[in-house]
């Protein structure tokens, strides 16, 4: 396809630049593409609006620069990429991260190996604030799967749709749509930690949120939050 014409410029517009492969070449249309950065507005907030720019800004966060906020300009669909998640275990996302009511199509995440390691697996790896300033998640759609098969020895998945684990934070008017299945095909291994919305929660506020995701996994699997402590506040 080629971007001059009109019906495949239209689509690639509504959809942005892909660059999975890092080539500097979309991989919808061919034009030459550069991933990121998100420009900043006035209060420094990094302003997302294509699929590389969100790829860019996960690379930029797993960099060490984790206390930085984002809004999201426009809905992105992430089809054909192997997300990784924003923020890892070593480096949770600290920031603020606004959909402004965006949604976040196809996110994709598959692992098949032998691997005992926590996955930390979601859009966001690993989220923690402090208990000066909350890390902060609001008014965001995500759909998309994720799918494991496990041949290790692990005790822990820490894996969900939203985030692999999040800590310290206030998670507000989110909707996650993401249908994940977890299998153990070794013989050990308990793979444990596994929710719709979070693998493991602590210290968390969820507000208006809502999961609608199917959800299969061997050991504390829940439609919303692995487990740990949170809290689910339905009123405000």
């Amino acid at each position: 396809c080629v971007c001059g014409n009109t019906e495949q410029r239209d689509f690639v517009e509504a959809l942005g630049h892909i660059d999975a492969d890092s080539d500097a070449l979309c991989d919808r249309c061919g034009e030459k593409t550069q991933r990121g950065p998100a420009s900043q507005d006035e209060n420094g907030v990094y302003l997302i609006g294509t699929a590389n720019q969100l790829i860019w800004f996960q690379e930029f966060v797993n960099e060490g620069n984790a206390d930085i906020s984002a809004k999201l300009t426009a809905d992105i669909d992430l089809r054909d990429i192997h997300w990784i998640g924003i923020g890892t275990k070593e480096q949770p996302f600290a920031g603020s991260f606004d959909g402004d009511g965006h949604t976040i199509r196809n996110m994709t995440v598959s692992y098949a190996g032998d691997t005992n390691d926590a996955l930390y697996c979601g859009l966001f790896g690993s989220i923690a604030g402090t208990t000066q300033t909350h890390a902060i998640v609001k008014n965001l759609t995500l759909t998309g799967s994720m799918d494991f098969q496990m041949a290790g020895s692990g005790s822990y998945a820490f894996s969900g749709g939203l985030a692999g684990a999040v800590s310290l934070a206030e998670i507000t008017d989110v909707t996650v749509d993401v249908a994940i299945s977890l299998e153990k095909t070794g013989t050990r291994g308990s793979w444990a930690y596994l929710g719709g919305f979070a693998g493991r929660g602590d210290r968390t506020v969820f507000t208006r949120c809502e999961n609608k995701g199917d959800i299969t996994g061997l050991s504390n699997v829940a439609g919303f939050v692995g487990g740990n402590g949170y809290e689910y506040n339905r009123a405000n």
